[in-house]
């Protein structure tokens, strides 16, 4: 466990103290995460657990196996893992959140994942379940928020910028929102996408104008995307303006796309 620790801390400074001092429930541990039996996995992650009653990541490894054959004895498991007084912080969130998930509980899950990122901050993946969690309850400003955290780490990363375009709109941010899809827009200029994106938070912010004008942009740059979809939500969105004639024109040049 010490090795471990010491070569753990050289690829990262965040890295903390391992779940088990106990060798013998790594072995377990490993032996289970190695293997494509479901019998294996859950025996020797069973051992790994008798070999350290307090090893979170064999806890989560059994659920995996106990939530596909018998859901009501993997939420009693979860709860008695919880209930270990000396598992880890990091360790119990990550149990609470598997429980959340195996009962439905989605805001159980989200309130997991937002104690999860505070633990551990530098966890991208985290965040990114976090946001994803958060939109799907229409949380947006948490969404919006956690999207953030994830550019910080991964600022390249173009289906971030593109949903958190989404969850600014929503969050009623549109400053925000077009900043983001921009940069997406810049990252992969022969990309279509952010502009129908665009046209989209303008729709949902009430920006019909501006709305049809990106929708229009895109149809030009890709007829072909969303197969002319961005020629009816033009006309939707001069439809929802008041303007019929001018729908019925957009309209006509859908038609045409899809001819």
């Amino acid at each position: 466990a010490g090795a471990a620790s010491a070569l753990a801390r050289q690829v990262s400074g965040r890295a903390g103290a391992p779940s088990s001092s106990k060798a013998q429930a790594w072995k377990e541990y490993a032996t289970a995460l190695e293997s494509q039996d479901p019998s294996v996995v859950k025996a020797k992650a069973g051992l790994a657990i008798a070999a350290d009653p307090d090893f979170g990541p064999a806890y989560r490894l059994l659920l995996q196996v106990e939530e596909k054959q018998d859901r009501e004895s993997a939420l009693a498991l979860a709860a008695r893992a919880v209930a270990r007084a000396k598992l880890q912080p990091a360790e119990r969130v990550r149990l609470q959140i598997a429980a959340a998930g195996l009962s439905g509980d989605r805001a159980a899950a989200q309130q997991g994942l937002a104690a999860l990122a505070k633990l551990e901050p530098g966890d991208t993946e985290t965040w990114r379940l976090l946001a994803e969690t958060a939109f799907s309850r229409r949380d947006n400003r948490v969404a919006m928020e956690a999207w953030q955290k994830v550019l910080v780490a991964e600022p390249a990363d173009v289906n971030a910028l593109n949903q958190l375009g989404y969850a600014a709109a929503y969050a009623g941010n549109l400053k925000s929102a077009a900043a983001a899809l921009r940069q997406y827009a810049a990252a992969r200029p022969g990309d279509v996408n952010p502009l129908d994106s665009l046209g989209d938070i303008h729709l949902i912010t009430g920006r019909l104008k501006e709305a049809e004008g990106f929708y229009v942009q895109a149809a030009k740059k890709d007829s072909n995307f969303g197969n002319g979809g961005d020629w009816f939500k033009a006309a939707m969105a001069r439809l929802m303006s008041g303007d019929v004639s001018g729908a019925d024109e957009l309209a006509g040049s859908f038609a045409n796309a899809l001819a």
